[in-house]
């Protein structure tokens, strides 16, 4: 998987604007969540879950 660097999230904005990240998968069809400025989480569309 490659990572888009306009899909990365932090953690706080995340929990602040989950709108903005629902967005995102929307739109590109992943997020890539960072804790601690890594990484940590990976959210994609139900439909490309396996």
């Amino acid at each position: 998987m490659q990572i888009n660097t306009k899909n990365l999230v932090s953690i706080t904005e995340a929990k602040q604007n989950s709108s903005k990240v629902a967005r995102l998968v929307d739109e590109n069809g992943a997020a890539i969540i960072l804790k601690n400025n890594a990484p940590r989480y990976v959210l994609i569309e139900f439909s490309q879950f396996q």
